[in-house]
């Protein structure tokens, strides 16, 4: 479902990690229902935009749990560990690679859940 895409010139241990990581995306994603995954995708996508302009102090990615349900909670834990593993051995140049295009597609796909909520609640009406 989900598609990173290395971009032309990408390393092998950036496309290597770009495949794990859309892998690990689409079977996080599997048990979640539209609106727990619109919030899945509105967290990642914060994550990610603070990863590429570098304003990230803490590595993990932590979801309040006031704010996030609590299978959402996991969803990105366990996202946060897998990209971890994913990323560690390449290049700074690849990690802003990655970081860019998780942020990228992460924005879209948090507009595309948003957009498929709202229609589910119209049709419910």
């Amino acid at each position: 479902m989900v598609m990173l895409q290395a971009p032309s010139g990408a390393s092998e241990g950036l496309r290597h990690a770009v495949e794990l990581v859309n892998r690990d995306l689409d079977g996080l994603l599997e048990g979640l229902d539209t609106h727990q995954q619109a919030q899945f995708w509105e967290n990642l996508h914060h994550y990610a935009l603070a990863h590429v302009r570098h304003k990230r102090r803490n590595p993990h990615l932590v979801a309040s749990p006031e704010k996030v349900d609590a299978a959402v909670r996991e969803a990105l834990e366990l996202a946060d560990e897998k990209f971890i593993a994913h990323l560690e051995g390449l290049a700074g140049l690849d990690h802003d690679r990655f970081w860019r295009m998780l942020h990228e597609v992460a924005e879209q796909q948090e507009e595309a859940t948003e957009h498929s909520r709202a229609r589910q609640v119209r049709l419910s009406r």
